[in-house]
């Protein structure tokens, strides 16, 4: 089969890619060799209540609204509770609440008074970032050490279940580093952010799920489609040619004039034999695993209020749980009436060997720690377990070293071009507006 452009992996990626193409008129073929496709949208309705077993939820950026709209999916959106506006992060045995105004870090008991005059004061710190420095460095210098531990270390598990320390700022927050050298200051930054956001009509950032699960995102986009996307059809072999690039996959030959590399980073041995030094430099790209503890309980069985987003651990608090999402009290019908659903998360880079046949008694202290924290009185009625192997990719302080040794190896693969959340920014968002950017640029 001849194609203009052949796209391998069918996560939010490489479906946002298709989904252009076809809407473009250009032909192309979609390889996943999942059954379904989707990538981390995996969604599952079992014993009534509503699983979400990768991406619970989704921010909303003007690329992401668009597709949707394309998509005829705006009906389809959920938008949360006003209450979940509301976060809360652990310390020393209690869940302190923090709300989106910044106000509510200095009312809030969760860091002591001399931790928020050093906050106050960010404004006035000097700025001395030369591109090199880790998260920890970067926001320990910025906001102080204490603040630090407490709200951007416990965020960064959240986000990327990684380890500041071992971080690179300019990877994973470059933004913010733009802004100390623009402005000299994160508050100045933040507030001429948001000044903009307001002339240019942008969307408010605001959080989302689609009814009956994340997952029709990725079915919508299927059925757009067609026959363009081909599931259960893994990549055996692939070629450079002097026409494009012929691929191998179940026993089925494409030739396409273009490729499109859209499968994670960890799966670049099908890259081997095309691109020695390409694949090498992905495959050093380290990853997080990840495993999602859906819980349920009877709701007379908890004795804290279930009146926000959920909570989440600063590595400080050395525990098992890095967090847990209060699924119940975001979105309704996630759950049978009289109950409530909750996402625990567990293992992250700190856990790096995780998974759930060896590690039983970790999930289980999780457990234990999510039962004191919510003052829970009886057992759980509902438990079920996700397992990701290869959940986030990590942005260490190589990270830079790497991309440059990604471009250098891409450099004698002409038309051939590489989308995912291992490049920069791993949220659903941040890939749809890759790829949408690298369709309109073909």
């Amino acid at each position: 089969m001849r194609t203009q452009i052949a796209i391998i992996g069918g996560g939010i990626s490489g479906l946002t890619a298709a989904f252009y193409l076809h809407k473009k008129g250009i032909p192309f073929v979609l390889l996943e060799k999942e059954q379904q496709s989707g990538g981390a949208l995996k969604s599952e309705k079992l014993d009534g209540y509503s699983l979400e077993r990768g991406a619970n939820t989704v921010a909303m950026n003007v690329e992401l609204q668009e597709m949707i709209a394309d998509l005829d999916l705006e009906a389809e959106i959920e938008k949360p509770f006003e209450s979940s506006h509301k976060r809360y992060i652990y310390r020393n045995g209690s869940l302190h609440a923090l709300t989106q105004s910044p106000l509510s870090l200095f009312k809030s008991s969760l860091l002591s008074r001399s931790a928020k005059w050093r906050l106050a004061r960010e404004a006035f710190v000097s700025s001395k970032s030369d591109g090199t420095e880790s998260v920890a460095e970067f926001f320990s210098r910025r906001i102080g050490r204490e603040a630090y531990e407490y709200l951007v270390a416990a965020g960064l598990q959240g986000v990327y279940a990684g380890i500041a320390e071992q971080m690179h700022m300019k990877s994973v927050m470059p933004a913010l580093v733009q802004m100390e050298e623009e402005k000299g200051s994160l508050l100045k930054g933040l507030i001429a952010r948001q000044k903009e956001a307001k002339k240019s009509g942008a969307p408010k950032r605001s959080i989302f799920a689609v009814k009956g699960g994340m997952n029709k995102l990725a079915e919508r986009i299927r059925e757009v489609c067609g026959e363009s996307i081909r599931t259960s059809t893994a990549v055996d072999n692939l070629k450079k040619t002097e026409r494009g690039y012929q691929i191998e996959a179940e026993g089925m030959g494409f030739e396409a004039e273009q490729l499109i590399y859209a499968a994670p980073a960890h799966a670049a041995n099908m890259l081997e034999e095309m691109s020695p030094e390409l694949s090498r430099a992905l495959l050093r790209i380290p990853y997080a695993p990840m495993i999602l503890l859906h819980l349920a309980y009877d709701a007379t069985a908890l004795g804290q209020a279930v009146d926000g987003f959920g909570f989440l651990i600063p590595p400080k608090e050395n525990t098992a749980l890095l967090g847990a999402i209060w699924n119940s009290g975001i979105f309704s019908e996630r759950s049978p009436k009289e109950k409530r659903l909750f996402t625990l998360f567990v293992g992250g880079a700190r856990q790096p060997d995780l998974d759930p046949q060896h590690s039983r008694s970790h999930i289980e202290q999780a457990q234990q720690e999510f039962e004191k924290i919510m003052k829970i009185k009886s057992p759980a009625v509902f438990q079920d377990l996700s397992y990701w192997k290869y959940a986030i990719p990590q942005y260490s302080m190589r990270h830079p070293e790497i991309l440059s040794e990604i471009r250098q190896a891409q450099e004698s693969l002409p038309d051939f071009y590489l989308i995912g959340n291992y490049i920069q920014g791993v949220s659903v968002g941040d890939c749809v507006t890759r790829a949408k950017k690298l369709v309109d640029s073909l």
